[in-house]
């Protein structure tokens, strides 16, 4: 009975894998990115400077063509993004954050990757000053 279980219960989380994998095919990334991320690591050059202002919450949110910063009840925002999926690293640019920012991003599933530079766009993570990482948020 229990490797049934076991077996049971691996058939099942194989499936619910499946299924999500599936219900990303063919959406672009954009619409990936559609709602709200927790940042989960914040780097600038190469060390973990943690949660930028010490805020207790600290949120991406996407929504249709923009951006927005969201901390501690405060927002800032909403700002024009556009990605190019096309390239490598895929591109992405933001308007007024807080200056228009030329940067790199990777997603994988529910992890958002964001790397910029002060001097215009970074060709890889290794060449990135600053890196953000979020997750989105369930729901």
């Amino acid at each position: 009975m229990r490797r049934f279980t076991c077996f049971a219960a691996a058939v099942l989380g194989s499936a619910i894998l499946a299924m999500t994998s599936q219900a990303a095919v063919g959406k672009t990334d954009k619409e990936l990115l559609q709602g709200t991320w927790t940042v989960t690591s914040f780097t600038v050059q190469g060390k973990e400077v943690g949660n930028p202002g010490k805020v207790k919450e600290f949120l991406i949110i996407f929504k249709g063509d923009n951006v927005s910063k969201k901390g501690d009840g405060q927002e800032d925002g909403p700002f024009a993004f556009t990605l190019d999926s096309t390239k490598n690293p895929k591109e992405i640019d933001m308007a007024g954050v807080p200056e228009a920012t030329k940067g790199i991003y990777e997603l994988k599933d529910d992890v958002l990757r964001i790397g910029m530079g002060e001097k215009g766009r970074p060709k890889s993570f290794t060449d990135a000053e600053m890196i953000i990482t979020l997750k989105k948020m369930k729901g």
